[in-house]
């Protein structure tokens, strides 16, 4: 639910370090009520540049782990970065 404190008890900002070498891909549904979209874009646009930020329309907080285009992407993106083939 917006409002809920805890997304604000636990900031991921100190997580992103640009400049890391770490690959991201950050999802977030828009229509989520418990964490707004625009905290994964902020989180977006202090990654590296390499991070990749999906936003889906619609949906909600839990929505995303099952939508089978999501899951795809998910794992195209892993394959690629660790050099696997699908």
């Amino acid at each position: 639910r917006t409002g809920d404190p805890w997304p604000h008890e636990h900031p991921l900002a100190p997580t992103i370090r640009p400049g890391d070498g770490v690959s991201r891909t950050i999802w977030h549904a828009t229509g989520d009520d418990v964490v707004p979209w625009r905290a994964s874009a902020g989180l977006a646009a202090l990654a590296p540049a390499d991070t990749r930020l999906r936003l889906v329309a619609g949906g909600g907080h839990r929505t995303l782990q099952h939508d089978p285009g999501v899951l795809d992407e998910s794992a195209a993106v892993l394959a690629d970065r660790l050099g696997a083939r699908t």
